[in-house]
């Protein structure tokens, strides 16, 4: 994904924000999805809710639940969290990679990419927000969700006190609510890493704002001083640019 030229570090840009955004709004709208169905079911009078039994086409045969089990599947939130975050784990570690020419396989975990797409941008790990610790943490979460244990092991406590964090031991519980995806989703979002330079925006000229018009003695118009400068809306942050479109909110993003 390392672009040779202007019109391929567009396109290449175009498709991160656009497999972004799809995440975002899978995310989004399963969680809209799952509150109305709740909202639905919790509005009926039913005589006998246990005696509900709901049933949906599954290949050549039926899938049939309970009412309550139904509820319960959805009020499970966290795995649909965790589902969001493999996948976004999972594309940000491909792009960089492919960005960086290397095998993730033998890049050495986010710890290693993670640092050359810094500095290929001439940044460390004081630049992306949690830093270092922050970034191995995102990782050792999602592998405790992708491995299905959902607790901190001995390699992952090595990792984490590696990265200098102290709050996560080994054997303690993790759990995933929207607060903290959201917080790993902004720590993976591509302009917390890399901003290749040939990708980079220009930096703008500044705008020059006009002096209000006057009036001379004789009624003419004219302007008596020089426009002073303003400064217009500062340049992306390190990353693949700002999203092609303004219409998603900074959560969407």
């Amino acid at each position: 994904m390392v672009a040779t030229t202007s019109n391929d570090a567009h396109s290449a840009n175009g498709y991160v924000w656009r497999e972004w955004r799809r995440q975002t709004r899978f995310l989004e709208s399963a969680r809209l999805a799952f509150a109305r169905e709740r909202q639905l079911w919790h509005s009926l009078s039913l005589a006998d809710p246990g005696k509900v039994e709901l049933t949906a086409p599954a290949g050549p045969g039926k899938y049939s639940v309970a009412l309550a089990d139904h509820l319960a599947a959805i009020d499970d939130e966290e795995a649909l969290y965790s589902s969001v975050l493999v996948q976004a784990y999972a594309f940000t570690e491909s792009v960089a990679c492919d960005h960086l020419g290397v095998d993730s396989r033998e890049s050495g975990g986010i710890e290693d990419w993670g640092l050359r797409l810094l500095q290929d941008a001439g940044f460390d790990w004081t630049k992306p927000d949690g830093g270092l610790a922050g970034a191995v943490e995102v990782a050792v979460v999602r592998s405790a969700f992708a491995h299905g244990t959902r607790v901190i092991d001995v390699q992952a406590e090595r990792r984490l006190l590696a990265a200098g964090m102290t709050t996560r031991p080994a054997s303690s519980p993790v759990h995933l609510p929207y607060d903290d995806l959201r917080k790993y989703r902004m720590r993976l979002r591509p302009p917390a890493f890399q901003q290749h330079r040939s990708e980079a925006p220009r930096q703008p000229s500044p705008l020059r704002r006009s002096p209000p018009l006057r009036l001379d003695t004789e009624g003419n118009h004219y302007r008596s001083e020089k426009p002073a400068p303003c400064d217009r809306a500062r340049a992306a942050p390190m990353g693949w640019n700002h999203p092609p479109s303004d219409r998603l909110s900074p959560r969407d993003r």
